[in-house]
Formats: C-alpha cells, structure tokens, sequence
C-alpha cells in the first residue's frame, strides 16, 4: 500500500497516465503534420504601390470601372495609379480578391471627398505571374496630346485574400504609407482564423475585367 492505494492500482494509473499521454503526443504529431502541408500550400507574392506606366505589357491589367480609366484601352505612355501583385513562388494563389476603401480626392479643393469599395478579383495567380490592379487613370489624351487627370485614390490599407491548393482561406492586410504598403496583419483558416462568406468567397467568384494590353 501507497497513500491508500496496493501497488496494482499505482500500476495502472501509471500505465494509463502513459497512454494518455501517448495519445496526446499523436494528436499534436498529427496537427503538426497537418499545418506543415497546409504552410507549404501557402504561396509566397510582392506586392507594390504604384504610380507610373506600366512598362510590361504581357503583364494582366485588371480594371474596376470604366470611368476610372475613361474606357480607354491600355497605353504604355500613360502613367496609372496601381496595386501591382507578383507571385514569387511555386504555388499558385487562387480566388484572388484585392479590397480597398478609396477616398476619390480632386486637386480642386472644393470638390466632394466621395469614398466607395473597391474589389479586384483573378481566378487565379499562378506562380512566377505578375498582374496590374489599376485604381485609377491618371492620363487621358486630348486631341493628339496627353494631359494629366487632377483627380485620384487616396487609402489607408490593401486587404488580400486568396485560396491555398489546400482549400485554405488567407486575408492579409497591408498598410499604406507614403509610396509604400507594409505588412501589417495576417489570417489563417488553419490557425483558427474566421474569414466571413459576407467578406470573402470562392463562391459565384466572377473575375474583374482585364484592360486590353
């Protein structure tokens, strides 16, 4: 006997304490395991700022409206306020949607801040891909001259999302400062993270209109 209990008895709360203990290591192997495969499904992008012509025309060029680029066709000596997104890895991003809240902001200072949604949305961004998110034209030709568009887009943030291959939901945030966007917030369906239908969805997932190049 032992703190009232026979010898047996400490045997076999011994033993069980090992199994669950046994147990519990395989679950955490298993979940281990799990979000390696789910990591390495995560592709890996740049993502730049832009205010300039965008030199490469075999890039994709994706539009939200037509009055933001006065329903005009491509033109590589115009200069385009832009998100420009390039997959760096092997894996592919997929149901991609780039959100923003715009302020549309007029070099005539009494003109009405109106501030509206923007949603870009790609099938798909296979590796080694780079596309062109273009906010807003920033020249227009009149006549045979160009001149400048006194109007553009002032944000704050740029919100990702996309699919793994794995079926994974990812929303990464990214802020604007200056010239530049930084990292600032990532989340991940398989760390728990809950990415609302309402907000994000591959469902009806109906791609943006592409520029013609």
């Amino acid at each position: 006997m032992f703190l009232g209990l026979d010898v047996g008895s400490w045997a076999d709360w011994v033993s069980g304490i090992g199994s669950l203990g046994a147990i519990l290591m395989v679950l955490f192997q298993i979940k281990k395991n799990k979000e390696s495969d789910f990591s390495q499904s995560r592709p890996m992008f740049k993502i730049n700022y832009e205010v300039e012509a965008i030199k490469r025309k075999k890039d994709k060029v994706y539009y939200d409206r037509p009055s933001d680029n006065n329903g005009q066709m491509y033109r590589g000596d115009f200069n385009y306020q832009c998100i420009e997104l390039k997959n760096i890895s092997r894996k592919s991003m997929l149901a991609v949607q780039v959100s923003l809240y715009v302020t549309e902001i007029n070099y005539d200072a009494k003109a009405p801040k109106v501030k509206r949604k923007i949603n870009f949305k790609v099938d798909s961004v296979k590796p080694d891909e780079n596309v062109n998110f273009i906010l807003k034209n920033l020249s227009k030709t009149i006549g045979i001259q160009q001149v400048p568009i006194y109007e553009y887009y002032d944000f704050d943030e740029v919100i990702i999302y996309f699919t793994t291959e794995m079926r994974e939901k990812i929303k990464i945030i990214y802020q604007k400062e200056g010239k530049y966007l930084y990292y600032k917030k990532s989340f991940l369906e398989n760390k728990g993270a809950k990415i609302p239908n309402e907000e994000y969805t591959a469902n009806n997932f109906k791609e943006s209109r592409i520029l013609e190049t």
